[in-house]
This record gives structure tokens, sequence and C-alpha cells, in this order.
């Protein structure tokens, strides 16, 4: 899903743009509103669909935390597809293996720290290419990639990329007897290939020379043609690359290392900071140096990838110093340091498409980020999911997610548009049809500081349109006094559990108290309290809750952001919520169990457990109340109180 949704939308773009520069007129396109339309009808004439072949070819992929490397093998699937879709299309001869071979050792590119995922990585991609061999044809063994320059070990979020460093001491490669005798061999190996010696050539001169921007313009030039040449010249180039590799790699660590201290601590003049020294840095990953090509170009066309989800507290030190330079610092976690790497290496016009925790779009931790890619992309498709009763990642627990697929700005002047889905849900069985019934609605207006809302239904807009004609809840909540108090459970599932009574809690070290669950708030005037607390269980402050929050912490945030003018509600809708909410509270306590488990901490514990799901036709009651004082339709009310009923009265204990 992420792979088509980046891979597919950049390559129409670049084709529509190339065809318009080569003559056609935009009504001849707009049949080819997406790749899959023009997959199924690509032009007639073959120059045309040869000209979409060149492109494809052109597509710079990267994972920047590929792990085992699964991404890049989807991606290889993808491009192999629409290149067969395309070559099938003029009835052109390819082998899939030949096409296979050409995709890894050109347009794939990954990074990861840990050196065993990288070696996992390129056995993956080798076996998929081993898959499509002609096992008679003994040359295919000849001719695998080789990948050692695509995928590569180093810290993706420490390293230069294009600040401006003070050089020093950089050598002449061609000092050093052993590259100057392998460019001789080179040169007379390569005599039959005008291109490659052309490039051998132009290496032996750049080589020989102090220029920074011609020594890595030719290291990657010669990374290009070592990955598909084989034997002997593949053993050669190899050694010339990482020594030039090498060498740089270790006047610019020094350099890098010089820049940080210098940006960090501006003010230190002799005694130089020690958290990052060169030696501490030796895991960065050096982009302006392996892909200073790439970058020269603008940079990636499309990345892709699951990065690590680490607390910025379980990082190295001298990883925590290099992050204060990053705009997500307070986001706290790598997964955001990781996008805004990722924005950073991206051409504009491209597209970045991460999966992430449902953190990244509902917290205040992660405003940063939040703020970064709104500002920093033209289109966001946000889709989100539950891990409850299905799971996106079947092994880990409470892991919510969301699949954020960001279009890089061209210019400041672009428009700027979210699109998102609702808080999906789904069961086991119906995995398969997940992404393939996603809907999207545009929720750009409706972002809020430290969130960007679950919006997946249009009507979802209208109800808060009206909604929002209200004051926020948070000018009723008061931090002093003993009366008109309430109390809330802060980790909802399926159904908010809200309190005008103290529910029994006990354990066998502390004897009664409030449960360290339970949130307690403080209205004001005492009058509104009753009425805080039905609106807090009604169906309606659920939707809100989920759009607005991670799906499992109801915090604060959320009951202050409610809008709700408790002064306009008429006096009759007042007292009957008043009236309703004696009665649920009635009816949780009826329903109520008495429960009891162990723990090491606090030995014995008992408490009272609610479920709200048994109360679900006074809770409808006192939705059909908001519903009169916000202004909402029959449908609106309808869809508040079947808002995902399938799942929480599936799951009513929760």
């Amino acid at each position: 899903y992420i792979s088509k949704n980046t891979i597919y939308p950049t390559l129409i773009d670049t084709i529509r743009k190339e065809f318009i520069a080569n003559g056609w007129r935009e009504s001849e396109l707009r049949n080819y509103i997406d790749l899959e339309s023009f997959l199924i009808n690509p032009p007639r004439n073959s120059s045309d669909v040869k000209k979409a072949l060149k492109i494809i070819d052109k597509i710079i992929i990267l994972d920047p935390a590929c792990g085992s490397g699964h991404f890049l093998t989807t991606a290889l699937k993808e491009l192999v597809h629409i290149k067969e879709s395309l070559l099938k299309s003029i009835r052109a001869d390819y082998s899939v293996y030949h096409l296979k071979r050409d995709i890894i050792g050109r347009n794939l590119f990954g990074i990861d720290i840990e050196g065993a995922g990288v070696e996992i990585a390129k056995l993956r991609l080798w076996l998929s290419l081993i898959e499509d061999m002609d096992i008679a044809d003994k040359d295919h063994l000849e001719t695998l990639p080789n990948i050692d320059f695509n995928i590569l070990k180093g810290d993706s979020l420490v390293g230069w990329i294009n600040e401006s460093l003070k050089q020093s001491g950089l050598s002449k490669p061609y000092d050093d007897s052993e590259i100057q005798n392998i460019i001789e061999f080179l040169k007379g190996d390569c005599k039959g290939d005008v291109k490659k010696l052309k490039i051998i050539s132009k290496a032996a001169e750049n080589f020989n020379n102090y220029k920074q921007d011609k020594i890595l313009e030719s290291y990657n030039l010669l990374c290009s043609i070592y990955s598909l040449e084989s034997s002997e010249r593949a053993i050669k180039l190899r050694l010339l690359l990482d020594k030039v590799r090498d060498s740089v790699y270790d006047t610019i660590g020094k350099s890098y290392a010089q820049y940080l201290e210098r940006t960090l601590y501006p003010k230190k003049k002799k005694a130089r900071h020690t958290k990052v020294l060169p030696k501490k840095l030796k895991d960065s990953f050096h982009w302006g140096i392996d892909f200073s090509q790439i970058l020269k170009n603008g940079g990636f066309d499309v990345i892709i990838g699951n990065p690590p989800y680490i607390e910025k507290s379980n990082l190295k030190e001298y990883q925590l110093e290099v992050l204060k330079l990053y705009d997500t610092v307070d986001s706290g976690n790598t997964h955001a340091f990781f996008y805004e790497r990722a924005l950073t290496l991206l051409k504009k016009g491209g597209y970045c498409g991460l999966i992430v925790p449902i953190s990244a779009v509902s917290t205040d931790r992660m405003r940063g980020l939040q703020e970064l890619l709104i500002n920093s992309s033209s289109q966001l498709v946000i889709s989100n999911y539950d891990d409850r009763p299905g799971k996106i990642f079947k092994d880990l627990e409470h892991c919510r997610s969301s699949i954020i697929i960001s279009e890089k700005r061209t210019s400041v002047s672009d428009s700027r548009q979210i699109f998102t889905t609702t808080y999906n849900r789904w069961y086991t069985k119906d995995r398969e049809k997940l992404f393939s019934n996603l809907n999207y609605v545009n929720s750009t207006n409706f972002v809020i500081k430290g969130a960007i809302p679950k919006v997946g239904e249009e009507i979802e807009k209208s109800i808060l349109n009206k909604i929002y004609k209200n004051t926020p809840l948070k000018q009723y909540l008061n931090n002093t006094g003993s009366n008109g108090k309430l109390w809330f459970h802060n980790a909802p599932q399926y159904w908010i559990r809200a309190l005008d009574f103290i529910p029994f809690f006990w354990n066998q070290r502390e004897g009664n108290k409030i449960s360290d669950q339970m949130v307690e708030i403080l209205i004001k005037p005492s009058k509104y309290n009753k009425i805080v607390t039905a609106i807090l269980n009604s169906s309606l402050f659920y939707w809100f809750f989920i759009l607005y929050s991670d799906g499992r912490h109801l915090n604060l945030r959320e009951v202050e952001n409610f809008p709700i003018d408790l002064n306009k509600i008429d006096t009759t809708v007042f007292d009957e919520l008043k009236n309703i909410n004696q009665e649920l509270m009635k009816d949780y306590k009826k329903n109520s169990n008495r429960k009891q488990c162990k723990y090491e901490t606090t030995g014995i514990v008992k408490y009272d457990e609610f479920f709200p799901g048994k109360s679900k036709r006074i809770i409808d009651k006192i939705d059909d109340l908001l519903s009169q004082h916000y202004g909402l339709s029959k449908k609106e009310c309808s869809y508040i109180k079947e808002f995902s009923l399938t799942f929480r009265m599936g799951n009513i204990t929760s």
C-alpha cells in the first residue's frame, strides 16, 4: 500500500510533465489521472511508451531504515509490474530476471544502523532475483548485481547532508599508488566500452585534485557502473571505491564533528565539547558522500519505510547532541526524526510514505512533527489504524498506527491539503480488504494544535462545523475548590467512563484510595457537574475523543477542547440531561462488577469495573439531547449513536 501510493503518483506526475514538454496537450492526458489508467490504456505510439520506460529507469527509491529489506523488495515487485505492463503493450522482448537485476542495481537504496539487517536486505533482494534466474544460463551466475553501495550500514539520523563544512586535510585519491594502478587496469579493461571508459578517465582526472565535489562526482559515477560489473573488474572497482570512500569519510567525519561543535556550542572557542568528537561519530552516515549526485539532482524521488520507534531517552549521548539540531527534537521519538530526515532528502514534488505510531498525528508532544509535515507538504494523506480487534502488526501490543504519505511542496506558494481516514477497526478475517476499503476526506480545516483529526466521512465535517460554533469546555473547568467534582477513566477503549462519584478501589498496601487511572476534574459552577458527566459519557464525546486523541489515552486536552456552551443549553434540555445522568450512574452501579487481582508492588487489589455498553439505551438519550442543542440532523444524530457500534457493542466490557 505504501509503495503503490508513493511510487505510482511520482511516476505519473513525471510522465505527464515529460509528455507535455514533448508536445502533448492537457486534453490528451485527461484519461491518465493515475498510473493505473496509464498502464491499462498506454499510448498507442511505442516511442511514447519507451519514453515512459526511461522515466521509470530514473526513479530513485530509498528506505532510510531498511532493516531486512521488506519495503525494498516490495518496491522491486511494483517496478517490475509497471515495466512488464508497458513492455507487453509494445510487444517487446524481456526477461523478468534482467528487469529485476537492473532495478536492484539502479533504483533501490537502503540504509540501516544494524550490519546484520543490511546483509539480510541484500540477500533478500538477491533471492528475489534468483527466483527468476534461468539456471540453464551459467552467465547469470556472473551477473548478480553488486549492491554494496546501494544498501549501506550507518546511522541515518547522524551525518552530513549539505551543511556548510570547513574542509581540511583532503588528500588527492590519486596520490595512492594502488588507486593509480586500479584506474590504469580499468582503462585497459574497458577499451571496448566507450561510456565506461569515459567515466573511468574522468575519475582519473578528478581523483588527481583536491576538489571534494569532483571527487564525489566520480565516486558516485563509479558506484553506478560497479553495480552490474563482474569478475576481476568488479573486484578492482570495489577496492577502488572502498579506498576512496574511507579517505573521504575520514576527512568529512572530522569536519562534520567540528561543524557540530561550532553550531551546538558557538561560545566555546578553545575547550571543545567532548560529546561529539569524531570517534563518537563513527556510525554516522554521510549522505553527501554516498549520494552526492542524487542530492545534487534534487534528492530521492520516493522514500518509504517503517522507521524504528525508539524513545530519545534510549539513544546514545552523541545522537542526543546531534538531534538538538532537528526541528522535531521535542517530539522525543526516532520516528519523528526519521520523517524529518526523509523530508530533507526528498526531492521537491517527491513522495514519502512511512508507517508510524498514531501518536505522530494525535499528541501534543508531536506538534513539531505535525507542523513540519503540514508546512513541508502540498498534500498529506493519512490513514489511521487501531490495534483492536485486528492489528497492523500482529505481534505487538498497543501499536496503533498511522500511514503518513507526504507529497513534498515544490514552492512556498503551493496549496496545502490534508486527507484523512477514520480510525480504522477490523476483524482479522477482514484484513485483506482493509486497504482497498479506505475512504479519505479533506480534513484540512479541522486541524488543531497537537492533532490532525481522524475524519473519514463527509458527514463528520458537517457535525464538526455545527459543534464548533460552541466555545471549548475548558472555560467551565476549575483548578480550585471542592464542589462540582467528577472523575473519568484515562484509558478508554470503546467507551468513556465518567462518574460523578468516586468508584471503589482498594489495594493491600494503601487501602481505600482513588485509582491512579481515574482523573479528577472540577467544574464551575458546580451546577454543571452532572451535565458535564453526562456529556463525557455520550457517544458524541467518544467520537470527538477518537477524532483527536491517540485512541487509547483520554487526556484533559480532549476534555478541555470539546466545544459546548453549557450556559446556552435550553432549560428543558438541561434538566433532562441532569435526570438522565442520574439514571446512567444508577445503571453503571447496577451493572458493575467487583474484581480482584494481585500485583507484586501493591499485593491484592479490589476494584469496581463498569460496563457502559450495557447502558447504551440511556447514553442514546444523552446524544439525542445533545443533537438538539447543536442542531444536528436526524442523520447526523444517528451517525453519532452508531459510530463504530459493531466494535463497541462487541466489546461492552471495555
